[in-house]
C-alpha cells in the first residue's frame, strides 16, 4: 500500500477522533504492544487509524451495551489489511435454509454446554493475514470429531488445504464443505509435519502419512434448537459477517443491528449458555488467543445475529 496517497486524509482524523493527549499514550502503548518497522509517513497513517478505532472504543464502552471493546491488532490496519483476517467465499448462487426462530419451543438440550476446556479441542491457532479462515474452520471441528472417534488428539493441516485444496483459493479464501469434500478424497497430513506458514505454497501433500479421512458431512437447519442439538456431539463450523465491532471485541456478548450483511469469515461455536439474561453462543476465532476472552467471543444467540445460526455444518470423521 502507498501509505502516502492517504495520508491527508487521515491527519485530520489525527487531529479530530480523540483527546490528542489521550490517543498518544494509548498509542503508545499498542506500539508496545504491535511494534511494525514504519517510516515516519507510515506511522503517522496507522496512528490516523487507530485514532479513529480510539474513538469507537472509547465512545461504546462509556454507553450501555452488552460487551466491550478493546485495542488489538486490528487498530491500526487498513481495510485492506483487515480483509486478509477474514477469508470466507461462500460458492456462487449457494443458498441455505431459511432462519428460523425458536418460537419458544423448548429444546431438549441441557441448558448450557462448552467444549472450551475438553482435552480434544486444540489451542486457540492464528491463521495471521491470510484469508484461511475457511481452513481452520473445517480443521477446527474436524480434529475434535477425530480425537472423539478415535481416542488421539492430533493437530491436522490447515496449510495442506491452503496449498492444496483446488475446490477453494488458499488465502484467498474458501468454504469449509468444500475443504471437508477435498479431506473426504485425500485426507490430512499432520500440522505438524504440514505446518501453518500462513502464505500459499506449493502442495506438499503425502499420501503416506494420512492421519484422519473425513468420513461425512451435513448441514444443520437454520435454527437455534437443531444448532444446540447438533453440539451435543461436538463443535460445529459456522459463518459470519466480522464487522469492525466484531474485530474490537473484549468481552461480554456481542451482537450489533449493522451486522445482517453476507458473512465474510468463518469460525467455529463450541458452546452455548447464558450472561446476565442473555443466551449466547461460545464463538472459537482463529486470530490468536491474544483476540476476545482468550480467542473466544460469546455471540447473542436466537436471533441470528450476523447471520452466525444460517450456514451452520457439522463434520464425522
Amino acid at each position: 500500500m502507498n501509505f502516502s496517497i492517504v495520508l491527508l486524509l487521515v491527519v485530520a482524523v489525527v487531529a479530530t477522533s480523540a483527546r490528542p493527549s489521550d490517543v498518544d499514550h494509548h498509542w503508545e502503548i499498542f506500539k508496545a504492544n504491535h511494534p511494525k518497522a514504519t517510516h515516519l509517513t507510515e506511522e503517522l497513517v496507522r496512528k490516523g487509524l487507530f485514532a479513529k478505532v480510539h474513538q469507537m472504543i472509547e465512545e461504546h464502552n462509556s454507553g450501555n451495551h452488552s460487551y466491550t471493546m478493546a485495542h488489538n491488532m486490528f487498530s491500526d490496519m487498513t481495510e485492506q489489511e483487515k480483509e486478509g483476517y477474514m477469508g470466507l467465499r461462500l460458492p456462487e448462487g449457494f443458498e441455505t435454509d431459511a432462519w428460523t426462530a425458536s418460537n419458544g419451543v423448548e429444546s431438549r438440550a441441557p441448558a448450557s454446554l462448552d467444549w472450551r476446556t475438553d482435552s480434544c479441542l486444540q489451542p486457540v491457532k492464528d491463521q495471521g493475514q491470510c484469508g484461511s479462515c475457511w481452513a481452520f474452520s473445517a480443521i477446527g471441528s474436524f480434529e475434535f470429531q477425530f480425537c472423539k472417534t478415535y481416542g488421539t488428539s492430533l493437530a491436522l493441516s490447515e496449510q495442506q488445504l491452503v496449498d492444496c485444496d483446488t475446490y477453494d483459493g488458499g488465502c484467498q479464501g474458501g468454504w469449509y464443505y468444500n475443504a471437508w469434500t477435498y479431506l473426504q478424497s485425500y485426507g490430512s497430513n499432520s500440522g505438524y509435519e504440514y505446518g501453518y506458514t500462513g502464505a500459499q505454497g506449493g502442495c506438499r501433500y503425502n499420501s503416506g502419512a494420512v492421519y484422519a479421512v473425513v468420513s461425512s458431512f451435513s448441514q444443520i437447519s437454520s435454527n437455534p434448537n437443531s444448532i444446540m442439538d447438533a453440539l451435543q456431539y461436538g463443535p460445529v463450523s459456522v459463518a459470519l459477517n466480522a464487522m469492525t465491532s466484531f474485530q474490537a471485541y473484549n468481552g461480554g456478548v456481542y451482537s450489533s443491528s449493522s451486522c445482517g450483511g453476507a458473512p465474510n469469515h468463518a469460525v467455529i461455536v463450541v458452546g452455548y449458555g447464558n450472561l446476565n439474561g442473555q443466551d449466547y453462543w461460545v464463538v472459537r476465532n482463529s486470530w490468536t488467543a491474544g483476540w476476545g476472552q482468550g480467542g473466544y467471543a460469546l455471540v447473542l444467540r436466537g436471533y441470528n445475529m450476523c447471520n452466525i445460526e444460517n450456514y451452520v455444518w457439522s463434520v464425522r470423521a
